[in-house]
């Protein structure tokens, strides 16, 4: 405010590239073991649509669609992200289907996704 102009952006989209890369590597990594336990606690096998707000590289999504075949997930993540987890999930062989939307969830009307 005292400059004039915006403060810089703090998150994915003023990040290198190769640093957001390493940091949703990271948050992948980490997150694999608590997504598979939230799966066997949740007891949810036989879902069939997933909202992953803020999915970053998918760890969750990947862990549900895992445990319920029929499951079609939907990461919503910033435009940085979501480019590095499609990239992630074209190069996978695997039946999960995910789709990533880089738009944010301010321009969705989420209630109307729900039917």
């Amino acid at each position: 405010m005292k400059a004039g102009r915006p403060v810089q952006s703090r998150g994915p989209e003023g990040f290198p590239e190769e640093r957001t890369r390493d940091f949703i590597a990271a948050m992948h990594a980490r997150a694999q073991d608590s997504a598979k336990e939230t799966v066997r606690l949740s007891g949810i096998h036989h879902a069939k649509r997933m909202l992953d707000v803020g999915g970053g590289s998918g760890a969750f999504s990947i862990a549900f669609a895992q445990a319920c075949p029929e499951l079609r997930a939907e990461i919503l993540d910033l435009g940085p992200v979501v480019l590095l987890a499609s990239a992630t999930f074209a190069r996978r062989d695997c039946r999960i289907v995910c789709a990533f939307d880089p738009g944010t969830c301010a321009r969705r009307n989420l209630a109307k996704d729900t039917t």
